[in-house]
């Protein structure tokens, strides 16, 4: 059974790993220029993953902020 996941499924830490795997294969190897291109395809693929993830996660902490602010208030107001 193949265990890889689709892009839209790999986490964070897999991404990263694999955009440090691919930089560091483009700067220390001497690939044709066919190579180069695709991994730097695969390289902004994986950026923009990385991206997204960021982007909900912050999204995720300002809306826990944003409640337990609500609540520090609305208990506040109670008393």
């Amino acid at each position: 059974m193949n265990s890889t996941k689709p892009s839209g499924e790999i986490n964070f830490e897999q991404a990263i790993q694999k955009l440090d795997e691919i930089v560091s294969n483009m700067e220390n190897s001497n690939l044709n220029l066919d190579s180069l291109v695709g991994n730097y395809q695969k390289g902004i693929q994986l950026l923009s993953i990385c991206r997204k993830k960021l982007d909900d996660a912050e999204f995720k902490i300002k809306e826990a902020t944003t409640d337990i602010l609500s609540d520090k208030q609305n208990d506040s107001r109670q008393n």
